[in-house]
């Protein structure tokens, strides 16, 4: 995995230094042995399935596949990440600024694909009320048919992208209170993408007595694209005490946006498949048709957008060091919290935060 990073320092600016950090590189995500070899899938296909109330007179004949799910043809994901830093220091203040970009074109992905599993439908209609012996295959008319099945695969056709900026700046210890500022904050957007459509059955549907499930599956428009964005801030200040061995601070914790776009599936497949494994394009007559039509799902494909209204939640933590090797710890977070009620859908909503308390021992050797 190639890098490379390169650093400028401008010349000094009386009490001002700056300095400008450029850095480019690829990592390598390897895929982990429960994607190239998970565990098999297993298929249980009932061929005969006689009850009667005398135990002795019931019969069932079971076809178990066992499917693999390797995917050989994986290959390792990499992440191409591009940065660009500025760093400034005035006497005791610091402030640093980075933006970045990250891309990743061949993320992993679980794919379906569809089978065809024959197997022997029994017709156990002949055996009588009251038979003496229990069902013999070999005497019993059948049907070659078959059940249609999504196997699902890793494969790499997933695409994130990140794009980021983070800001942090501390402040010189302010001596007659012994306290210090800190503000930290950070903008991030994340797009990810499918870059290929989705097989797909739906749960069990029964049309004149054909679960459609079993016999169809319809390959679907779904490459959709999701994007999460969101800017927080936080504010810390911290007070140590060197002559007791006491450290205080108090951070706020602030969220000024944030918002979530996420596409609803396309309804209509663009194809379907069979029994027989022949993909075959969808169009109106197949819609129209009472089972084929069932492929048809009910949503539309608009896009669900929520939004995160700003708030800000509050935090404090005491520190007490007795001696050079132990020290204890209480915190709370979430104590105090700010945020404002807002009107949505002719409803008020009220958010509430549920405060933590804890405490922490160290012990140095």
């Amino acid at each position: 995995d190639p890098r490379a990073n390169m650093t400028v320092e401008l010349p000094k600016w009386g009490m001002a230094k700056m300095d400008i950090s450029v850095s480019a590189g690829r990592l390598s995500k390897m895929p982990t042995i429960d994607l190239l070899h998970p565990d098999k899938l297993y298929v249980d296909i009932y061929e005969l399935n006689y009850w009667h109330k005398d135990e002795a007179l019931r019969r069932a004949i079971v076809r178990t596949y066992a499917i693999s799910c390797d995917a050989p043809g994986l290959k390792p994901a990499h992440n191409n990440k591009t940065e660009l830093r500025i760093g400034m220091r005035i006497g005791s203040h610091s402030l640093s600024v980075s933006a970045f970009h990250e891309n990743m074109d061949d993320g992993f992905r679980y794919m379906k694909t569809p089978i065809a599993l024959p197997y022997r439908k029994y017709d156990t209609s002949s055996v009588g009320a009251n038979p003496t012996t229990r069902p013999d295959p070999s005497a019993l008319p059948y049907e070659e048919t078959a059940r249609l099945k999504l196997v699902t695969r890793a494969r790499n056709g997933s695409t994130i992208r990140k794009d980021g900026v983070e800001w942090q700046y501390d402040s010189p210890r302010m001596k007659p209170i012994s306290t210090r500022l800190s503000v930290c904050g950070a903008w991030l957007k994340t797009t990810r993408e499918n870059s290929e459509p989705e097989w797909y059955q739906g749960a069990n549907t029964t049309v004149m007595g054909v679960v459609v499930d079993n016999v169809y599956a319809g390959l679907y428009d779904w490459r959709q694209t999701s994007v999460r964005e969101r800017a927080t801030t936080s504010f810390t200040i911290e007070s140590y005490y060197d002559r007791i061995g006491f450290i205080f601070s108090a951070t706020a914790e602030c969220v000024w946006h944030g918002k979530t776009t996420t596409p609803l599936r396309n309804a209509r497949p663009m194809a379907y498949m069979g029994i027989d494994g022949q993909e075959r394009p969808y169009g109106e007559a197949e819609a129209k048709d009472p089972i084929l039509g069932a492929l048809t799902l009910s949503n539309t494909a608009n896009s669900i957008s929520t939004e995160e209204r700003a708030y800000a939640t509050f935090n404090f933590k005491a520190t007490k060091k007795f001696g050079t090797y132990f020290s204890i710890s209480f915190f709370a977070d979430r104590l105090l919290a700010a945020a404002r009620d807002y009107e949505k859908d002719g409803f008020t909503v009220r958010r509430s935060f549920s405060p933590y308390f804890g405490a922490q021992a160290y012990v140095r050797f």
